[in-house]
Order: structure tokens, then C-alpha cells, then sequence
């Protein structure tokens, strides 16, 4: 009987302890590998886990999976990007796009843009130019000159897939950046049956495209199902597919084909509207005979650029941002990434980079190099503006509508990752009866839906909450 009544006790203790667990109790760090590896082994056959957790202010690991092993990171490269930046440029850099003159009100002999890769232009500015141009009294302009060349590289980066360039957040690179090189379509229902209505955001934009449309409108409450291919090597795409008429819209973002083209002919069309007659326009490497400069456009500093590249995950800024540090650097390409990265301890064993935004399916990174990076940077005077550039859990940026309603709620900052099949996310996390962390989670090859899989990274770091000291 006594036996009985202990081994009942025992069982009474086991289950006490896993409801504890999951009454969100708090439990040792000694625990934290099973709970962790309990939620790992619901993943489907083929699955590559990468993680690591460790203290953020000493050498003491948490918990490791295959972190010393290489993985595709998706937009995780930004960390490195924006490490990079903040050793490489000032806090409060700029970018700059000059606007110089020759000649004088009525007629200039020419006006010269130098582009230098901001990726914040719109054509607003292009209209302050125009107003500026007319209220100084120009009327004419016999030459103006687009300077394209500070951006030595292809526009279009080579290792990115041919299916992601044709879409806003594939935009290419160049000098001479416009409203993101990027403009919106939007396809309206109509009667049932029939085609859905096209529209375009913008005219100039729409002229770089040729668009064959197979969208039919059918009826109320029916599946929407669009598809978007596009011509390899062409500017032609071809849209098929159904969308309920009860559906308001759907808009697709679009990648402008032809930046340079972009640039020009929005230029035209507004200096046009200003009455201001333009008898030549071309693009230049570089001039060394640019006139007076009369006016510059200046990007936000580098503390708002970072939180563009990261809280919203902007793919083209990352690029632009790498393209400045290849073109301000004496070294060949990706090799100022490496040299810098080393300068804040990170060994360049452990990774390989083919872009700066993550678009790339050649890029390769550990787990444990990513966490030594969000280490070393917080120890350097550029860790406040690192960090804040970072999505709130629950808060802020990709991570807004993640963590709500737990204690990692405004209290974990970090970068997320997305591709077919491919989800990261890596940063910091301030717990309440544990030491801060850092941490950075991939899976690579996994076969369910994004949300599956951020939903059990999502549990993993949710543990974390409950860690305590013993």
C-alpha cells in the first residue's frame, strides 16, 4: 500500500510539474533544452533547425542547435548590413543628391543631377526642383545631364531569383533612385465573367510595361486565385487568374523595369508642367565640369535609414546602403563587408554573403555568428541606434502583430526572415528573472505555411519568459 502511495506521490509531482510549466510557471535553464526540443520535434522530416541563445554580456550558452552550421538567413543579412553602415558612415550621414547649373535665368546651358543612390527621392523633389527652377526665371535649359555612374554594379543583382525582380521588394539599385523604383497595379472586379479592371499609380511607370491580363470576375464568396508570370529577359507580364466582385481590390507592387528611363521622363513631365522647355537630356558616368551647385536633396540621416532597412525589412535600401560603402571603399565589392565585420570580431568562416538585403538565396550564415554580432555591437557606441532601428515584439515594424499579449511584449527587439521556406529571426530579449539575451533562430526546408513555422519559433522564445536563475 505504501508503495502504491508513492509511486502515486511521484506522479502527483511529475504532473504538477509539466502543469506548472504550462501554467507558465517559471522553471531552471537546465529544463529549457527539453521544452525546446519538444517544440522542434513537431517539425516535419527534412527540417533544419539553427539556434543560438546566450547571454548577452558573457560566453555563456543557453541553448545550441547546430549553430556553428550554415544557413540561409533571408532578410537576417540586414544585422550585418546595418553593423556595417554603423562602422562605415556616421551616425548622422546623409545621402546626398547635388543639382548643379551652368549659365544663368532665362536659359541655362545646362543642369547637372548627380545621382548617389538615396533611396528616399520621390518625385516630389523632382517638383521642388522644377518650382525652384521657375522662381529663379528659367525658362530653358539647352542640356541637362543624368549622372548614373557612382553605382559601379549591375542594377539588378545576379543570385536573385527572376520571379522576385519583377516585384516592389526586388526593385533595383541605381543612382538615380525614384520613388522606390516601384509602382502599384491594382485590379478591380467588374461584372461577373468579365475582365477586372487594370489601373496604374502611375502613368510614366505603366509605359515601361506590357501587360496581358486573363483576370476574370466571378462571383461573391468565391476563392480568389491571381497569378503573376513574367517573360524572362522581357518587360512583359501576364496576369491570370479569378477575383470575387465582392472583393474590393487587389494590388500588386511592381518593380519599374528601367529606373534611369524612370528618372528621365518623370524629370521631363514635370519641368514640362513647369513650362520649362528642355531641348536635350542624357546620362553620364561622371562630368568633371558640373557648373555651380544651386540646390541638394538630402536623404534622412543614417539612424532613419537603418529603421527603414529594418523595421519595415526594406530590401532596397539595404542595397542602396551597400552599394554606398562599395563605392566609398578602396576595396573590390563585398569585400568592405568582411573587412569591417572582422573589425567588430565576427570570422568570416561563418558567413557568406552574395547581397546586402537577404534577397539571395547564395547567402549563408550560423546561428552563432549572428548572435556574436549582436553581441560585439551593443559593446560599441553604435548599439542605441542598432537596436532602435530593431521591430518591437507586439509593437513596431514585421514584428507588430507578434508576442502581443505575453511578457515578450515590448520587451524583445529583432530582425525577421522570410523566404519559401526559410523563417529567422534574431535579437535581443529582457526577461523578467533572467539574465538579457541574445539569441537567433533559422529553419531552412520546412514544408508547412510561414505562420506554422513562426508560430513554433514564436513558442520557443516564449519560453525564455519563463527562465529563472537556480
Amino acid at each position: 500500500m505504501l508503495g502504491k502511495l508513492t509511486f502515486l506521490l511521484i506522479l502527483l509531482v511529475i504532473t504538477d510539474t509539466k502543469d506548472a510549466i504550462a501554467r507558465n510557471d517559471s522553471f531552471c535553464h537546465s529544463d529549457l533544452s527539453e521544452e525546446i526540443e519538444e517544440i522542434i520535434a513537431e517539425s516535419k522530416s527534412g527540417v533544419r533547425w539553427g539556434i543560438m541563445i546566450q547571454s548577452q554580456t558573457s560566453d555563456e550558452v543557453v541553448y545550441e542547435r547546430n549553430s556553428d552550421e550554415f544557413f540561409i538567413p533571408a532578410s537576417n543579412v540586414k544585422l550585418f548590413t546595418s553593423a556595417v553602415a554603423l562602422t562605415q558612415l556616421d551616425s548622422d550621414f546623409e545621402i546626398t543628391t547635388p543639382i548643379y547649373q551652368q549659365g544663368n535665368p532665362p536659359r541655362l546651358e545646362g543642369l547637372n543631377i548627380t545621382g548617389q543612390g538615396d533611396p528616399s527621392l520621390t518625385t516630389s523633389d523632382l517638383e521642388k526642383l522644377a518650382t525652384t527652377l521657375k522662381e529663379s526665371g528659367v525658362e530653358e535649359i539647352d542640356t541637362v545631364i543624368l549622372e548614373t555612374g557612382y553605382f559601379s554594379q549591375p542594377y539588378l543583382n545576379s543570385t536573385w531569383e527572376w520571379e522576385d525582380v519583377y516585384a516592389f521588394y526586388g526593385s533595383p539599385a541605381n543612382s538615380l533612385i525614384l520613388d522606390e523604383n516601384s509602382v502599384n497595379l491594382t485590379l478591380t472586379p467588374t461584372t461577373v465573367g468579365e475582365a477586372v479592371n487594370k489601373d496604374w499609380e502611375n502613368a510614366i511607370a505603366a509605359s515601361q510595361w506590357d501587360v496581358e491580363s486573363n483576370v476574370i470576375t466571378t462571383p461573391a464568396e468565391s476563392d480568389s486565385n491571381l497569378n503573376l508570370r513574367g517573360q524572362l529577359g522581357t518587360a512583359e507580364i501576364y496576369l491570370s487568374g479569378e477575383l470575387p466582385e465582392d472583393r474590393e481590390e487587389a494590388v500588386w507592387g511592381l518593380a519599374i523595369p528601367n529606373p534611369d528611363h524612370y528618372f528621365r521622363d518623370t524629370l521631363l513631365a514635370t519641368l514640362g508642367e513647369k513650362g520649362i522647355q528642355v531641348r536635350n537630356i542624357e546620362f553620364s558616368e561622371g562630368s568633371s565640369e558640373r557648373g555651380e551647385e544651386m540646390m541638394r536633396f538630402n536623404s534622412p540621416p543614417l539612424s532613419e535609414l537603418l529603421e527603414k532597412v529594418n523595421l519595415e525589412s526594406n530590401n532596397l535600401y539595404a542595397e542602396s546602403l551597400l552599394r554606398i560603402f562599395i563605392a566609398e571603399s578602396p576595396e573590390e565589392d563585398m569585400e568592405v563587408m568582411e573587412e569591417s565585420l572582422t573589425g567588430l570580431g565576427i570570422n568570416s568562416d561563418h558567413y557568406h554573403f552574395a547581397d546586402g538585403s537577404g534577397l539571395s538565396r547564395r547567402n549563408l550564415v550560423t546561428p552563432s555568428a549572428i548572435a556574436q554580432l549582436l553581441k560585439n555591437i551593443s559593446l560599441t557606441e553604435a548599439e542605441d541606434i542598432f537596436r532602435s532601428s530593431l521591430p518591437v515584439a507586439g509593437v513596431s515594424g514585421t514584428l507588430e502583430n507578434r508576442f502581443q499579449d505575453t511578457p515578450l511584449e515590448g520587451n524583445l527587439q529583432a530582425k525577421t526572415g522570410t523566404m519559401t521556406g526559410i523563417s529567422a529571426l534574431s535579437g535581443y530579449v529582457e526577461l523578467p528573472n533572467y539574465q538579457p539575451l541574445v539569441f537567433s533562430l533559422m529553419v531552412n526546408h520546412y514544408q508547412v505555411s510561414a505562420s506554422e513555422k513562426r508560430e513554433m519559433m514564436d513558442n520557443i522564445l516564449v519560453l525564455l519568459s519563463r527562465l529563472e536563475e537556480c
